[in-house]
């Protein structure tokens, strides 16, 4: 359910983006992101791997548990995470976190 329209700016580009309420179980990582793809390399090298074993690897990141704690603290997340589809473009390590949070 969309909560407001507003837009962004890209590389001086326009963008519209909605703010909404998603389940984080129909979310993916976006395994290219900078931070998660330095951790994937770290543990797995070039090999293909499942969102699971993303996010077993984010689990073990520690500002991963940092940022559990930060949410934990302020109630919930501060900034929003950006969604294309259903892959996570910025906020992997929240959705890390959130599912943790979930699990406990």
């Amino acid at each position: 359910m969309a909560k407001n329209n507003i837009e962004i700016s890209v590389l001086n580009k326009t963008i519209p983006v909605q703010i909404e309420d998603r389940d984080i179980d129909s979310l993916r990582f976006w395994t290219e992101n900078p931070r998660v793809n330095s951790a994937i390399k770290r543990k797995f090298g070039n090999k293909d791997i499942s969102d699971a074993d993303v996010e077993s690897i984010l689990r073990e990141e520690e500002h991963v548990k940092e940022l559990l704690q930060d949410i934990k603290k302020n109630g919930g997340l501060i900034d929003e995470i950006l969604v294309k589809g259903n892959i996570v473009l910025e906020g992997n390590s929240r959705l890390c976190a959130y599912r943790m949070l979930r699990d406990r």
